[in-house]
């Protein structure tokens, strides 16, 4: 069987890209686009998070502890006096718990992060920074390396690397449908 990684970025192409595109359409440099960008990951990421926790992710990544994020999104929300509300469905396949869905799920997660840092250049360093705790999280760890290599070590046949496919494409789908539901507030955000 072809590397988890090839098969999960072949596999989850369109769907990369069309969130890539959506986020790539308002520079994050202005502070609504930058309040939809993370308004977007606050209806996803903490709900996720915690659902991985429970289907046992540690088993996969047993430095998920460092991994996190939540508590830095929540900083950076509060920050910008950001409530979420509603946390959006993410459809993982019909057996979530499983190392596949798993793997899936995080692959998304992690390859935000790597994301988080080309987008965290396009911020300004000047009198007023928004806060970055999210996108700096992790800065300094190779956590994109350990991920790869613990994907590596899974011993996937094909209908179980098509469940990590399939959850990884239920991440994109949430988070899509997350951005779009997110411009309808922005304008609240904007005066905070």
């Amino acid at each position: 069987m072809d590397e988890l990684r090839s098969i999960l970025r072949t596999g989850t192409a369109r769907e990369h890209a069309r969130l890539d595109g959506a986020i790539g359409a308002g520079p994050l440099d202005r502070p609504e686009h930058y309040r939809r960008f993370l308004a977007m990951h606050g209806s996803v990421l903490p709900t996720l998070e915690r659902r991985l926790e429970a289907a046992g992710i540690g088993a996969l990544l047993p430095d998920w502890h460092e991994r996190r994020r939540r508590m830095a999104l929540a900083a950076d929300l509060a920050a910008l006096g950001i409530s979420v509300i509603g946390d959006e469905a993410v459809d993982l396949g019909p057996d979530e718990t499983s190392p596949a869905a798993i793997a899936g799920a995080a692959y998304v997660l992690e390859g935000s992060r790597l994301g988080g840092r080309v987008l965290r250049k396009t911020l300004p360093d000047d009198d007023r920074p928004a806060p970055t705790a999210f996108l700096d999280h992790g800065i300094g760890k190779p956590l994109w390396p350990t991920f790869v290599d613990r994907l590596a070590t899974l011993d996937l046949d094909d209908a179980a690397a098509d469940r990590a496919v399939l959850a990884a494409r239920g991440v994109f789908a949430a988070y899509e449908r997350a951005f779009q539901r997110a411009a309808r507030p922005v304008a609240a955000f904007a005066g905070a």
